[in-house]
């Protein structure tokens, strides 16, 4: 019951912080403090798991099944641009998303936009 509640909060609070994400930018995408700071935030409690250089993040099902399209879509732009700051190896802006659990793809985002499957 405690992690139900737990994701409740964590999936209102997604969708405060990451519908306010800069979509419009002049060709560089940024995010916030605040949105770095709660992807660490679900990093650690073992909700997200991130591969940086290959530009993929893991997410918890129950936490994904919780937020709306739009929160959605917010995200995996967070995501990307995360992405694009972290690796060191490969350039650009983009994600693909999986399940944690079971490794499905799931969702992706580029400069052509917002996907889920």
């Amino acid at each position: 019951m405690k992690a139900i509640k737990y994701l409740r909060a964590s999936a209102c609070f997604l969708l405060c912080l990451f519908v306010l994400c800069d979509f419009a930018g002049a060709g560089e995408y940024q995010i916030s403090q605040p949105q770095r700071d709660y992807i660490n935030t679900l990093q650690r409690d073992g909700l997200l798991r991130m591969e940086w250089e290959y530009h993929k993040a893991y997410i918890s099902s129950p936490l994904w099944e919780m937020i709306d399209a739009q929160v959605k879509e917010a995200l995996a732009f967070c995501l990307a641009v995360r992405c694009s700051e972290m690796a060191t190896q490969t350039k650009g802006t983009w994600v693909h998303i999986y399940d944690m659990q079971s490794g499905k793809k799931i969702a992706k985002w580029n400069s052509w936009g917002f996907e889920a499957y």
